[in-house]
Parts: C-alpha cells; sequence; structure tokens
C-alpha cells in the first residue's frame, strides 16, 4: 500500500510531530530509513486538512509520499519559514525553494556536509518574468494603465536564482523545451515533470457548447498574463464573448474598469462549483496570451473540462493526439495576434465534435494528482541515483 493511497490512515497510525506552523515534524515510514529529506514547501495542508482547494496542496502529499514510500524520513518545513524554527540535523537530501531552502543549503554547505539538494521549480525563473514585467510595464502605462512592480509584479515572489545559486539539481512541472531557461543556473541536472490538477467534478454534457465563447482562468499577475490583450482583442471582436475566472484583487484595480462588455469577470470560484462547471461545458475555447508559465495549470484545467487551447506558446501547454499544435505569439500587435488565433479557430473547427470530451478524459488522465505522484517518484528516484 502506497503513501499516498494510506494518507488517511499514515496520520492516524504513524508517530510524528506538531510543531510550529512552519514545520511538521519527521513524518516517516518506519525506524529503518535510508536517510531524512527536508521539503521547503508547505505545511498549512497538513494543519488546516487537505481540502482539495489548490494542486499544490496535493502535490504536498505526492511529495512527501514518493520520498516516504523510497524508505527516507521527512521534515517538511514552509518555503518561507524563519531560520530560527531549523532543526540543527543533517539532512541527506535537501528539496524545494524559497528563503528557507537557501537557508538550509547555505548551512549545511557551510559544515561541508554531504548532501543532495534540488530544486523545485513549477514557473520559469522569476528574474525572467521580471524582466518580461518591467518591459510590459512601460507599454501599458503608455496606454493608460496604472500598474508597476510593486503593486503587480509576480515574477520573483517565490523563485528567485539568489535561492538556487548552491542547488545541484532543478525538478520543473512544465514541458522538457521549457528546461533551456534555467541554463544560467548551475543545475548538474534537469528534469521536466508534468503539472497536475485538482481532481474534477463530471463535465456537464447536456450543455451546449456556445460559439466563439471563450474562458479565461487565471491567478494573480495580469501584466504577465496578458489581460491587457484579452481587453484589445474583445473590444475588436465584439461577436466573442469571454469569461474571466481568478482575476485577483490586485489586478482588478488595473485593468477591470477596462473591461468591454463582453468580458464578464466571474471573480474566484472553485473549479469544482456549479458555476465554474456549468460555464466551461458551455464554453468552447479556453485562451491564454501569457508571456511567462511553468504550465499554466487554468488552461490544464480549462482543458479537462474539454476547452480547446488557443494559447501562446509561452504557456507551457502541450497539445495531445489528434489536435493541431498551433500557437500564437503575444509579443506582437493586437492585429497580429488576432489573425493567429483565427487561423488556430479555423483548424479547430475541423475537429469533430465528439473532441471536447475527448480531451476532457485526455487531460483529466494525463494531469491526475496519481499521474503526478508516479512521475515525480521517477524523477526523484533518477536524481538520487545520479552521479555527476
Amino acid at each position: 500500500m502506497t503513501f499516498l493511497n494510506s494518507f488517511k490512515f499514515f496520520l492516524k497510525e504513524s508517530s510524528y510531530r506538531f510543531y510550529h506552523l512552519p514545520r511538521i515534524g519527521s513524518l516517516r515510514k518506519g525506524s529503518n530509513t535510508k536517510g531524512v529529506v527536508c521539503i521547503c514547501y508547505l505545511t498549512s495542508p497538513f494543519l488546516n486538512g487537505f481540502l482539495k482547494a489548490r494542486s499544490n496542496e496535493e502535490n504536498i502529499k505526492s511529495i512527501v509520499g514518493a520520498f516516504i514510500d523510497l524508505g527516507y524520513e521527512v521534515d517538511v518545513y514552509d518555503y518561507n519559514s524563519s531560520p530560527k524554527y531549523h532543526i540543527k540535523k543533517k539532512y541527506d537530501i535537501i528539496f524545494g525553494f524559497g528563503s528557507f531552502f537557501k537557508y538550509i543549503v547555505d548551512y549545511q554547505n557551510k559544515r561541508s556536509f554531504d548532501f543532495k539538494s534540488i530544486s523545485y521549480f513549477t514557473e520559469l525563473p522569476g528574474e525572467y518574468t521580471v524582466e518580461i514585467e518591467r518591459s510590459r510595464i512601460s507599454y501599458l502605462r503608455g496606454k493608460g494603465y496604472k500598474v508597476s512592480l510593486a503593486k503587480n509584479s509576480r515574477g520573483g515572489h517565490f523563485f528567485t536564482k539568489s535561492h538556487h545559486i548552491q542547488s545541484n539539481y532543478l525538478i520543473f512541472t512544465g514541458p522538457d523545451r521549457n528546461l533551456c531557461y534555467f541554463d544560467k543556473y548551475n543545475f548538474r541536472k534537469k528534469i521536466a515533470i508534468q503539472p497536475s490538477i485538482l481532481e474534477l467534478s463530471d463535465l456537464n454534457l447536456r450543455v451546449h457548447r456556445k460559439e466563439n465563447s471563450f474562458v479565461w482562468v487565471g491567478s494573480f499577475g495580469g501584466i504577465v498574463k496578458g489581460v491587457d490583450i484579452l481587453i484589445d482583442i474583445f473590444n475588436r471582436k465584439p461577436d466573442w464573448s469571454l469569461s474571466m475566472f481568478g482575476l485577483d484583487s490586485r489586478d482588478k484595480k488595473a485593468f477591470l474598469k477596462k473591461l468591454p462588455k463582453n468580458i464578464k469577470n466571474m471573480g474566484f470560484h472553485s473549479p469544482n462549483s456549479k458555476t465554474f462547471v456549468d460555464t466551461l461545458s458551455s464554453t468552447k475555447y479556453v485562451l491564454s496570451p501569457s508571456f511567462s508559465e511553468g504550465s499554466a495549470t487554468g488552461v490544464l484545467t480549462a482543458m479537462a473540462y474539454g476547452c480547446l487551447p488557443v494559447v501562446s506558446s509561452e504557456t507551457g501547454t502541450e497539445f495531445p493526439a489528434g489536435m493541431p499544435s498551433i500557437y500564437f505569439k503575444c509579443d506582437q500587435n493586437t492585429e497580429k495576434i488576432l489573425v493567429d488565433i483565427e487561423n488556430i479557430l479555423l483548424e479547430f473547427n475541423a475537429l469533430p465534435q465528439e473532441y471536447h470530451a475527448y480531451l476532457s478524459i485526455d487531460s483529466r488522465k494525463k494531469y491526475c494528482q496519481d499521474s503526478f505522484y508516479k512521475n515525480f517518484s521517477k524523477s526523484i528516484t533518477e536524481v538520487i541515483k545520479y552521479e555527476a
């Protein structure tokens, strides 16, 4: 019985201790362990319960489970934990990201400990995203948008190069082609794995998918996610409609007043809520003009509800079998973007109506938590065995 399948049983029966919020202590499978792993990621799900509201909460369960199933004892720290919560002991593997990841790697290097450090990125490098944001802010201000790095920047909040200078290995959730963005780092080995999405409600097959209907599923980072491009597109296409989910409060101040009537701000909804399910089940396309993504899980979630992906090449989206693999470039003027999008729609119109259901089934299978667990376990095993 794997840890992932017996997680509730493990929490009930296994001996482990809760420390302060930034740390969960010594989750372990047994006394005969291969070593001790320090994970710098999330601790809140262990304390507040796994609410199945975000995929990263499920991912931390799979990550902890993979190490335990491989025979390791595991300590889990919050990625932004204070060094004062560090339990002074040697770790054989340090995994994760954030300021605490940097601290613990530096701590062990100063003491010449023998260990492996594995950086975990779910986005492209923060410095790359900030560079894009700087150039886009200048452009947006020229169009009358009130934006700034201080208020609207997403880059660098979680993944900064300074935290990973001394790290040896990389596991990245996204396509292989995006590993090139990490060439400036000193990783001995880089591995890309597929991201995951939440377990979702059944697709509503009773509703008709409306023509020229689009959905955007996003989060904080409207500058780099191209919200202004959405506004420009739908101003030019009044017969198209867009349902927008996940526009952050910080981005609302910059973009909300400029939304045309054919863009509806839906607010935040659980991916399993009736509003979300019914909207996406009746929508033909998911649209994402993002400039920087590891792999846009909002796009993957919409695909799992059967929405055809009309996305920029920077979203990290991979197309399933039978679908034309066509991206558009968002670093061009709106007229050229529209031409590219309309060409993509022509290609998609040749797909049979049943393809929406096929896409839903394929995406749910490919990006389910069980697949993530298996891919992560395989990758971690590869890193553990790797000798530079």
